[in-house]
């Protein structure tokens, strides 16, 4: 029985940098897009980034997953993986067309490609 490639990391026990990631940080206290308390227009800010993202075809699966956290001062957190550095400093950049330079954290990080394709 062949099994599909997104079940393999399940059954085999591999735990991929993505999802390795986002069990680190629900470790901590910060709050996610839809679970901040911060001001409508800091959420705002916040969503549109995500959006930018979500909508650029070019990224990868990776960048997808980016979290944007809101801040109080309309600053935005930038958490998750990205495929290659210039996917990482697009995806900072495409924020930063958003809330503005200098009201962007990046914690972004670029991950290797840790499957094997046929």
């Amino acid at each position: 029985m062949r099994l599909p490639r997104w079940l393999m990391p399940v059954v085999f026990g591999m735990t991929l940098p993505c999802v390795a990631q986002n069990s680190l940080d629900r470790q901590g206290n910060e709050r996610l897009l839809d679970q901040s308390q911060q001001s409508a227009p800091n959420r705002r800010v916040a969503r549109r980034v995500r959006q930018a993202i979500a909508r650029d075809k070019e990224f990868s699966t990776y960048a997808q997953k980016v979290k944007v956290i809101a801040a109080v001062n309309g600053t935005v957190t930038l958490k998750g993986p990205a495929r290659t550095q210039q996917e990482k400093s697009a995806i900072e950049a495409k924020a930063a067309q958003i809330a503005g330079p200098g009201n962007v954290n990046s914690e972004l990080f670029v991950v290797a490609n840790t499957i094997a394709t046929r």
